[in-house]
């Protein structure tokens, strides 16, 4: 904001976004949360009209909650599917329109901030790359807001003084009569552009300009031209121009218009409705004015005019169709046909240089919109192995104990995800990533870590392994993330989970002891290959059970897990290894082929 604001003015907030990465070629959805305090600012738009704030590039999965009372707007989003030729991608290399937010200043304040944080929904990226919240950087907007002046006036005019008439005499609007003047009535100063005061059905008006009929009779006709060619999908965008023209030999255009428009709301939705006035030809600049109900499906009054003499725009349609306003629908439901119908308003029609008053006769217009059902984009669907749709990975029966605990270098493998697509279009994995140290794709299914696709109706299973490297706990949200052009969920996390005790803990009881001595004592002597020998019974895994793995038994020997983690203290300074009650076990053990009695 240049200048502070007044209490009681009106104002908009754009919203704007782009991205700088080197790999990435803008932005295919974006999800924001705006924040502002409620005591000095409330919001204008209301809560039906809020997803029609949205750029109309990214016109797909729209959402957004509008809480007046908290100050904020909760997960305002929308995305686009190019290949499916709906919307495109903002903001590569440059700031691209969001939003645009209509707000009223209600009380003075020196400072007051608006501030933005990413939605639930995410932002999406073309090609798809994961952002994390420090990916981010987040604008904060700063607005002073005074006390409104009751003193404050617009500046005066100077009067048009080519039709005046003399000296204390105006005219009658009711006779068209001149009439004395009210002296206690002084005339308000206006703005220059209201020169113009635009026609209704209630008055007649004329100017060196425009002249307008009290009823709605002129040769002027109202016509629909539609974008829409061929079959109409949902959620396909419909561009319909509102073209205006006129027949009378004696006009040279039409000089300003007031129409209304309807349309079925459950079929069609009204994209640009949040700044409807902004869709109105750059010829008719004067009196816009417009409300639209996107719930009923019409919008009333919409208004514009031009005046030629003091420079303020064209007339148009002389002879001619030419656009008025262009709106924007979206395609929500299949029908044979969905009507949009335009109208004269209350406000009538003005025609540029014709002074006769002949009658008018205005023409209505309608289209009708065939919409068909369209295939639904791919849908990804995740199970797993795991409860919850996550993954838990554990330990597979060691020495015939069931446990939730691993050993380090042990592997679990028999883990899977499995993905389905549950859409009608061709379901494109990029990319499968993997956030867990340890967790990796197995071998079997390593080709598909670069991506991969998969037909409407189809899954795809790929086996997953663990193999932890140290004693510890792993619980990561997001262990492994399907970066997919899902329409629900391009970036599909899961969670991963897995609890690793001590190498030496060999009846993975989470606590290394006697018990581990005796079993590791019941195999001593054997190698792989050995009919006894086992992995699940190695301390350090190297193929021959020895004294090196009594001597890692030896300085575990004691340790158990924590409740807040598992990490155990160990006596750095203490180079024997053999330097405990264990010492004596354990050489009583390797002369003792039947254990330790």
């Amino acid at each position: 904001m240049t200048a502070p604001l007044q209490a009681g003015d009106s104002f908009f907030l754009e919203i704007t976004a782009m991205e700088r990465g080197q790999q990435i070629d803008g932005f295919v959805g974006l999800a924001l949360d705006i924040m502002w305090d409620p005591a000095f600012v409330q919001p204008l738009d209301s809560p039906a009209d809020l997803l029609n704030t949205i750029t109309t590039d990214l016109p797909m999965f729209r959402d957004g909650t509008l809480q007046p009372e908290l100050g904020r707007i909760l997960n305002l989003s929308g995305y686009s599917d190019e290949a499916g030729g709906v919307g495109q991608r903002i903001g590569d290399g440059e700031f691209e329109h969001f939003a645009l937010l209509h707000f009223e200043a209600v009380a003075a304040t020196s400072n007051t901030e608006f501030s933005l944080l990413e939605g639930f929904s995410q932002t999406a990226t073309y090609p798809p790359l994961g952002l994390r919240h420090e990916d981010h950087d987040f604008d904060v907007e700063m607005i002073e807001i005074v006390a409104a002046d009751p003193q404050t006036t617009l500046p005066e005019q100077e009067p048009d003084t080519s039709n005046a008439l003399p000296d204390g005499e105006v005219v009658s609007p009711e006779t068209n009569e001149p009439t004395e003047s009210d002296a206690a009535a002084p005339s308000p100063t206006t703005d220059p552009t209201d020169e113009i005061t635009f026609p209704t059905t209630d008055e007649s008006n004329t100017t060196d300009d425009v002249i307008a009929s009290t009823d709605a009779n002129s040769d002027v006709t109202l016509s629909l031209v539609s974008d829409a060619t061929g079959e109409v999908q949902i959620g396909d965008l419909i561009t319909i121009d509102v073209q205006v023209s006129e027949s009378d030999p004696d006009a040279a255009g039409v000089g300003g218009i007031s129409i209304d428009v309807d349309w079925d709301p459950s079929e069609l939705q009204l994209v640009n409705s949040g700044s409807i006035t902004d869709a109105i030809t750059e010829n008719f600049p004067g009196f816009q004015s417009g409300s639209v109900d996107t719930v009923a499906g019409f919008i009333d009054e919409l208004t514009g005019a031009s005046f030629e003499s003091a420079g303020i725009g064209r007339a148009i349609g002389d002879g001619i169709a030419e656009t008025f306003v262009t709106l924007t629908f979206v395609a929500l439901k299949p029908t044979d046909g969905s009507a949009v119908t335009v109208s004269l308003g209350d406000g009538g029609v003005g025609l540029v240089g014709d002074t006769s008053g002949a009658p008018i006769d205005v023409a209505d217009a309608e289209t009708n919109v065939e919409i068909a059902t369209a295939a639904l984009p791919p849908l990804i669907q995740i199970s797993t192995s795991g409860t919850d749709g996550g993954l838990e990975f554990a330990a597979s029966g060691n020495n015939g104990v069931q446990s939730t605990l691993l050993r380090p270098g042990s592997v679990d493998s028999l883990q899977y995800i499995e993905i389905a697509n549950v859409g009608e279009t061709v379901l494109e994995v990029y990319e499968i990533q993997l956030g867990v140290a340890g967790l990796s794709i197995a071998a079997s299914d390593l080709a598909l870590a670069d991506g991969f696709t998969i037909a409407p109706g189809q899954s795809q299973r790929i086996a997953v392994e663990f193999t932890a490297s140290q004693a510890g706990s792993v619980n990561e949200s997001e262990g492994i993330v399907v970066v997919s052009n899902a329409g629900n969920r391009g970036r599909y996390a899961i969670s991963t989970t897995a609890e690793t005790t001590f190498a030496a803990d060999l009846n993975l009881d989470g606590r290394v002891n006697i018990a581990d001595v005796v079993l590791l004592d019941s195999v001593f002597g054997q190698t792989r290959g050995d009919g006894m020998y086992s992995e699940s019974h190695d301390p350090n895994l190297d193929g021959s059970i020895d004294l090196g793995d009594f001597g890692l038994l030896n300085a575990q020997f004691g340790m158990q897990q924590s409740s807040e983690s598992f990490a155990v203290e160990i006596d750095d300074e203490d180079d024997d290894p053999f330097d405990s009650t264990l010492d004596l076990l354990a050489l009583d053990a390797l002369a003792n082929t039947n254990g330790v009695s």
